[in-house]
């Protein structure tokens, strides 16, 4: 793409300040002309606000998409990281079960499990107990 003249004579401020007081493209090419001292017409003028235009409008569109990406990454991380807890107090729900139809059964050991059940549980229901483990660990586990 081309150089606008605009651009070429590190115009962009002045024709944006010019802009923003509301004068027309005609004045604002007439001012652009007088200072770089080259004619810079009406026309180049309208083409570097709408070429500029579309630019902002296909960054803006990017940073969207960005941030939509990121939100469903963040969701999938969410319930990866809630279906590890799921799985993980599940064990731990069995291993109790299986502890307590032992004939001999350990109180601190059966204890120490049920306060571990208790912790996941709570981490499941509670919003303050969110994770952050990593993607990767919980892959790894399942």
């Amino acid at each position: 793409m081309a150089i606008n003249a605009i651009e070429k004579h590190n115009l962009e401020s002045l024709a944006y300040d010019l802009k923003n007081s509301g004068k027309s493209y005609a004045e604002i090419a007439e001012t652009l002309s007088e200072t770089a001292g080259a004619k810079i017409s009406k026309s180049m003028v309208f083409r570097y606000f709408e070429s500029d235009e579309n630019v902002r409008e296909e960054i803006v569109q990017n940073i969207i998409d960005r941030n939509e990406t990121l939100v469903v990454t963040s969701m999938a991380q969410t319930l990866d990281v809630n279906a590890f807890r799921i799985r993980l107090t599940s064990s731990l729900m069995a291993l109790l079960e299986t502890k307590l139809k032992q004939p001999y059964q350990d109180g601190k050991e059966i204890a120490a499990l049920a306060k571990e059940i208790r912790e996941r549980l709570k981490t499941l229901i509670s919003p303050s107990h969110r994770s952050h483990l990593p993607v990767q660990s919980i892959t790894t586990w399942g």
